[in-house]
């Protein structure tokens, strides 16, 4: 057991900067493993021995597998419950992006028309994601006329699994940001009204993310903010999602790595200190 900051890193979702990220490791004294994508290998997350002071970067699912399989600590910052729409929307609901309504998928799915009209939509399109924090599916744009897409998406959910769905909008600049606490680590630009785009993040982005995130309620101790800025520089939330389980895209590494250690060795102490 030992209280000395560990990162393992699961290849493929952050496969483009794992080098990047081992690399910073070494230069700060932190030891690092990779282990194969889990679907490839199951077993791959049997990295660290005993209750080791770890986070771990990676899919979704791996994450989970190491939440349920391991006592690692803190093992992640993913908390899905928090994650959640459902959940996250209470504190935040006045600077959401786009707002809708939840309904089962298989309640969604046989009744598309009544929510096209309780919606207010007549283009015939909705966009529809999970409303868990694990992503059953990704959030998608699916006009009527899309059958093949709509059943698709019902094989992929459970037909109780609580969906969020909403009237589509036009998006500009969209946002990545990693938030300690209420303060902004580092973050990147990854959409433009054009489509993928990696760019640095710029200092009103950075304001608005602390602003909507100061004194208010907060998923985890680490997390990220995804925001978008439309034509006319207006800001708000596209969603929150997870430390553990978020793309970097141009983002600081050296600093997430050096807040994560500082949270870890915080967690850790107060389990074992």
């Amino acid at each position: 057991m030992s209280d000395k900051p560990k990162f393992l890193l699961e290849v493929g979702p952050h496969s483009e900067r794992i080098e990047e990220f081992c690399n910073i490791c070494d230069e700060l004294g932190f030891e690092w493993k990779s282990a194969e994508n889990y679907l490839v290998n199951p077993d791959s997350y049997q990295k660290f021995n005993g209750s080791d002071n770890v986070c771990t970067f990676g899919t979704l699912g791996f994450v989970k597998k190491i939440q349920m399989k391991t006592p690692l600590v803190p093992g992640s910052y993913c908390d899905f419950n928090n994650f959640k729409v459902s959940t996250y929307i209470n504190h935040y609901y006045k600077y959401m992006f786009n707002l809708g309504v939840f309904a089962p998928m298989g309640y969604f799915t046989k009744n598309i028309p009544q929510f096209m009209k309780a919606l207010g939509i007549t283009d015939g399109r909705f966009f529809i994601r999970p409303d868990g924090g694990d992503k059953q599916f990704t959030g998608c744009v699916i006009g009527m006329s899309d059958t093949r897409l709509v059943e698709y998406l019902a094989s992929r959910a459970n037909p109780n699994t609580m969906c969020y769905i909403c009237p589509v909008q036009e998006t500009n600049n969209e946002y990545r940001l990693f938030m300690y606490h209420d303060k902004v680590v580092t973050g990147s630009q990854y959409r433009n009204s054009s489509g993928i785009h990696h760019g640095p993040v710029n200092e009103k982005t950075i304001a608005a993310a602390e602003s909507f995130a100061a004194k208010n309620w907060l998923p985890e101790p680490l997390w990220v903010m995804d925001i978008h800025e439309d034509a006319n520089g207006e800001m708000s939330i596209m969603e929150l999602n997870s430390w553990s389980c978020s793309g970097w895209y141009q983002s600081d590494l050296r600093k997430i790595i050096e807040a994560t250690a500082r949270q870890m060795k915080i967690d850790y102490d107060n389990i074992f200190n």
